[in-house]
């Protein structure tokens, strides 16, 4: 397997955004991929590569997904392409 695999991966993701990955002659940027290799630890990048990244507006968050609200176990399902994690107010954790 190309060790370079997870990283092309999550340089695809960054592509997918409005701004795009760089790249050079078509291809990802070797600087870019390199610069993720800084970022990620090998075994890091084997998980990020599966995470995606929601680019919606901030009008799209529904009011109950502030740090105020009671999470529930369904997610919107304009949401369903992220995790949130957050620590209630008043929570002991």
């Amino acid at each position: 397997m190309n060790p370079d695999a997870p990283y092309l991966k999550i340089a695809e993701h960054f592509d997918e955004g409005p701004l795009g990955a760089p790249k050079a002659g078509g291809a990802f940027s070797k600087a870019f991929i390199e610069y993720l290799k800084l970022l990620y630890k090998p075994g890091e990048a084997e998980l990020v590569q599966h995470w995606r990244t929601w680019l919606g507006s901030m009008e799209a968050i529904p009011a109950s997904l502030s740090a105020e609200a009671t999470p529930t176990a369904a997610a919107p399902s304009s949401l369903d392409r992220i995790d949130i994690c957050y620590k209630p107010k008043n929570s002991r954790l």
